[in-house]
């Protein structure tokens, strides 16, 4: 049998709510929303920038709207979740599911006046394959990519890969001039086909980026705004206050006074997709810490942690979040309702499960300290692990830092939080022996036998094998979850309108100017 390969990071996280915190989301600015022949503009506050133009090494999860805005993708996926056509007008898999086969939109041309065709798209998915990056892994079941006409590409599978669409919709969907790859220029100089084009001359790195709209991008008809800046935002205060003082006009903010106060104000509370938010085990297997591997110590933390203050403190208590012990959304095959309420608070348990697993005076452990679901979380979680003896030693690093530390396995436990996707997602990020969020390798024959079956099962049986991980996985202690709930993002809405979206986050084309 195959086993299943590891799906990246950044296909599945596309949304997370810690994205939310660092995503860039498009906004009006303060000359914004001007009509007839004036030129609208956008502003954007984030946190975040990537560190090279180059889609195949950069984190798109962090990082997706700079990417959109220059490189197009292959397939769109919309806000509910429907993949249509972007680059590829249409595709189409053989019986087998192992040969996928796109049909590309002619009459393309990148920035650099390289025409956009088969060959470009070979080079490019050779060169996400080759890269060695955070999607490399999403071409994993790939065996082979040829051009078969000018306008047609076969991708050859050594099994099904039924998140395969869903990538190419996002991490290996960006599409980048083959000249530009070839010669190293795209690391620091973007060249795609996308919506816009980087004003490099008002571009300041650690401050802002400025985008021109592209009039002969293919869908140059729906940019509603001509021109795009970034601003970066050092945390959630600075975030309210461009807001407040008309710096940009939507921004994400997860601090509960600052939301409270955006909303007080008149802002529009915007809603993202479901996202769970927890205490992960990465090192579930303690090859660093050999306490985590041992499934009465997960559960210790599990019963140290009061999951429902953490949720009333820093999710939104009962009008924003719900309690939920499980990493499978409400809308996945996966998903067991009873498994909402299977954490519990109990302290002293904790204690002598650790005692009976040989760590009555506790241990040390490594976990990334940074600003998420605002001020004071990090110290709550230190001190609940403290009443059962666990010292956790914090690292200090900004938000983006913390994805690539922990998928290099730099912190055997964290917090950490992501949008809920599908089953399979769910199976090859989180929870597989090659799964990234895995970053040490454990393997487990229950839980990659699961995968495994799921893999190759039918539709009839998919829904049973995936509840059967999932109850497994809240057995095995591997997530403290400290609930479900929706980012808050917040809009001007004298400047700019967006529906929330159902699936992932929203695409710079969702941003629509008020009239």
């Amino acid at each position: 049998m195959q086993r299943t390969r590891p799906r990246s990071l950044t296909a599945t996280i596309a949304a997370t709510a810690l994205a939310g915190i660092l995503a860039l989301t498009a906004c009006g600015g303060g000359d914004a929303g001007a009509q007839g022949d004036e030129t609208r503009s956008l502003t954007f506050g984030t946190s975040a920038e990537p560190a090279t133009w180059d889609a195949a090494l950069g984190d798109i999860t962090f990082t997706a709207n700079y990417y959109e805005a220059v490189y197009d993708r292959l397939i769109v996926r919309q806000s509910d979740g429907e993949l249509t056509p972007g680059l590829a007008e249409s595709w189409e898999y053989d019986d087998e599911q192992t040969t996928l086969t796109l049909e590309l939109r002619e009459g393309v041309t990148f920035t650099d006046d390289t025409p956009f065709n088969a060959d470009a798209v070979v080079a490019n998915l050779e060169h996400y394959r080759d890269a060695n990056g955070p999607a490399t892994a999403d071409l994993a079941l790939v065996d082979s990519i040829q051009a078969t006409d000018e306008y047609t590409v076969d991708l050859g599978l050594s099994a099904p890969d039924p998140a395969l669409l869903e990538n190419l919709s996002f991490s290996i969907g960006h599409i980048m001039s083959p000249t530009a790859i070839e010669s190293g220029d795209i690391a620091s100089h973007p060249v795609g086909t996308g919506p816009y084009t980087l004003d490099e001359t008002q571009t300041t790195i650690g401050s802002q980026y400025v985008f021109q709209a592209n009039p002969d991008n293919w869908r140059a008809d729906e940019v509603q705004f001509q021109d795009l800046t970034i601003l970066l935002l050092a945390d959630q205060s600075a975030a309210l206050n461009s807001l407040q003082a008309g710096q940009v006009d939507v921004t994400f903010l997860n601090d509960l006074q600052a939301a409270a106060t955006a909303e007080e104000a008149g802002f529009t509370r915007l809603g993202t997709s479901p996202s769970w938010a927890g205490l992960v085990i990465f090192d579930r297997a303690g090859s660093v810490v050999p306490a985590l591997g041992d499934q009465r110590v997960r559960e210790a933390i599990q019963l140290a942690i009061d999951t429902e203050s953490i949720k009333n403190a820093y999710l939104g208590g009962e009008e924003a979040s719900e309690e939920t012990a499980q990493v499978f959304g409400p809308s996945t095959e996966g998903y067991v309702p009873e498994l909402d309420s299977a954490n519990s608070f109990d302290p002293e348990r904790a204690k002598e499960l650790m005692a009976e697993a040989g760590y009555a005076d506790g241990f040390s452990v490594t976990m990334p300290y940074y600003e998420v679901l605002g001020a004071g979380i990090m110290t709550s979680i230190e001190s609940m692990l403290a009443e059962i003896g666990i010292t956790v030693d914090y690292q200090s690093m900004s938000p983006s830092e913390v994805p690539p530390a922990i998928l290099g396995g730099q912190f055997p436990m964290g917090m950490y939080t992501a949008s809920y996707e599908g089953d399979w997602a769910t199976m090859t990020t989180f929870l597989g022996d090659n799964a990234p969020f895995n970053p040490f390798g454990a393997t487990d024959e229950t839980a990659q036998g699961l995968i495994d079956d799921y893999q190759f099962g039918t539709d009839e049986e998919r829904p049973a094998i995936a509840q059967e991980l999932n109850e497994y996985v809240v057995d095995q202690a591997w997530y403290t979850m400290y609930g479900r709930g929706q980012a808050s993002m917040f809009l001007n809405p004298d400047v700019v309108t967006a529906e929330a979206p159902q699936v992932g986050g929203l695409s710079l084309f969702d941003f629509q100017p008020v009239a």
